[in-house]
Protein backbone atom coordinates (compact mmCIF):
# COMPACT_ATOMS: atom_id res chain seq x y z
CA UNK A 1 0.00 0.00 0.00
CA UNK A 2 1.30 3.22 -1.18
CA UNK A 3 1.59 6.47 1.71
CA UNK A 4 2.49 9.44 2.97
CA UNK A 5 3.88 9.42 6.40
CA UNK A 6 4.33 12.72 7.95
CA UNK A 7 6.72 13.01 11.48
CA UNK A 8 5.81 14.22 14.81
CA UNK A 9 8.65 17.12 13.51
CA UNK A 10 6.36 17.72 10.43
CA UNK A 11 8.64 16.22 7.78
CA UNK A 12 7.22 13.56 5.31
CA UNK A 13 7.68 10.31 3.36
CA UNK A 14 6.51 8.49 0.87
CA UNK A 15 6.60 4.93 0.33
CA UNK A 16 4.85 1.85 0.84
CA UNK A 17 3.71 -0.59 3.97
CA UNK A 18 4.52 -4.38 2.90
CA UNK A 19 1.62 -6.63 3.04
CA UNK A 20 1.74 -8.36 6.20
CA UNK A 21 -0.09 -12.06 6.21
CA UNK A 22 -2.35 -10.81 9.18
CA UNK A 23 -3.04 -7.38 6.88
CA UNK A 24 -4.78 -10.15 4.09
CA UNK A 25 -8.00 -10.60 5.26
CA UNK A 26 -8.74 -6.54 6.39
CA UNK A 27 -10.41 -3.94 3.99
CA UNK A 28 -8.12 -1.20 3.11
CA UNK A 29 -9.81 1.38 5.48
CA UNK A 30 -8.80 -1.14 8.42
CA UNK A 31 -5.14 -2.05 7.68
CA UNK A 32 -3.99 1.48 8.92
CA UNK A 33 -5.77 1.56 11.81
CA UNK A 34 -4.71 -1.73 12.52
CA UNK A 35 -1.43 -0.90 11.53
CA UNK A 36 -0.93 1.53 14.34
CA UNK A 37 -2.79 0.07 16.53
CA UNK A 38 -0.94 -3.58 17.00
CA UNK A 39 1.57 -4.48 19.53
CA UNK A 40 4.87 -3.47 17.71
CA UNK A 41 6.65 -0.66 18.23
CA UNK A 42 8.43 -0.45 14.94
CA UNK A 43 6.09 0.13 11.35
CA UNK A 44 8.48 -1.88 8.43
CA UNK A 45 8.21 0.52 5.33
CA UNK A 46 9.40 0.94 2.20
CA UNK A 47 11.62 3.80 0.45
CA UNK A 48 10.95 4.43 -3.02
CA UNK A 49 14.53 3.04 -3.56
CA UNK A 50 13.52 0.00 -2.55
CA UNK A 51 15.27 0.10 0.85
CA UNK A 52 13.24 -1.58 3.56
CA UNK A 53 13.60 0.44 7.19
CA UNK A 54 11.61 0.20 10.31
CA UNK A 55 9.95 3.25 11.35
CA UNK A 56 9.36 4.19 15.13
CA UNK A 57 5.60 4.37 15.93
CA UNK A 58 5.96 7.07 18.37
CA UNK A 59 7.51 9.58 16.10
CA UNK A 60 4.72 8.88 13.46
CA UNK A 61 2.20 11.40 13.42
CA UNK A 62 -0.16 10.84 10.73
CA UNK A 63 0.21 7.94 7.82
CA UNK A 64 -2.62 8.69 4.45
CA UNK A 65 -3.01 6.30 1.75
CA UNK A 66 -1.82 7.47 -1.29
CA UNK A 67 -4.41 9.82 -2.87
CA UNK A 68 -6.55 10.51 0.47
CA UNK A 69 -4.98 13.53 0.96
Amino acid sequence: MRVKVTFSNGTSMYGELPKDDYVLNLRPEQVLPWIMNDERKFIPFIQPNGLEVQLNKQNVALIVREGED
